[in-house]
């Protein structure tokens, strides 16, 4: 329901379409399974579209699957997004930055465990290091457009932070928005002021 509530806020802030894959999830189906069914969307949009019309936007495993994705694409010589915007995304499936416990506590949404258990899943046979499954240790460079937004109170923002950085230190360009007090996926909660706020900045990005 919040998801759709937050696609209905752009739809009619943008007058763009929106494509909503219906991807299988762990532990039915690992990430190999979901790359499938991705590429499989990408290239039927890429029939009517030019690559530099598609946003890839993702939030939470969503997030992390549409960085992957474009790295993917990226090593693979494939026509390129226009940008990728990442809402609250799991970047590490491994949850092994040390500042995590800290965070954690602040945050009613998620839990280290049972994200672990969750990512253990969706890399089946494959290391939790592979950039498609936690597309932080991927290569950073040559990227369509990145975006992220982030609330400082997600077990997941440890990680959000780290990609910021690595993208300065990479020297390659970023916007972040980073959202203090905010729990994970806060801005799919349209009835937030703070999540008005990032929604317009999003408006903003797809504009």
């Amino acid at each position: 329901g919040l998801h759709w509530q937050f696609i209905s806020k752009l739809l009619t802030k943008t007058q763009v379409s929106f494509v909503v894959p219906d991807y299988p999830l762990a532990p039915l189906a690992d990430f190999q399974d979901v790359y499938v069914f991705i590429h499989t969307v990408y290239d039927l949009l890429l029939t009517e579209h030019q690559s530099e019309e598609i946003i890839l936007m993702g939030d939470s495993a969503g997030g992390g699957l549409a960085l992957g994705f474009a790295q993917h694409l990226r090593n693979k010589n494939r026509p390129l997004p226009k940008q990728v915007i990442l809402l609250s995304p799991w970047l590490d499936v491994s949850m092994s930055h040390p500042d995590l416990t800290e965070v954690d506590r602040k945050d009613w949404v998620l839990g280290i465990k049972g994200l672990q258990l969750a990512g253990k899943a969706y890399a089946g046979t494959e290391s939790l290091l592979d950039y498609r499954i936690s597309p932080i240790y991927g290569d950073l460079h040559s990227l369509p457009k990145l975006s992220v937004f982030i609330g400082t109170h997600d077990v997941l923002f440890c990680d959000s932070e780290k990609l910021f950085q690595k993208m300065q230190s990479a020297q390659q360009p970023i916007n972040y928005f980073e959202y203090p007090k905010m729990i994970h996926d806060w801005i799919v909660v349209t009835q937030l002021k703070e999540a008005q706020t990032a929604i317009d900045q999003v408006v903003n990005l797809i504009k």
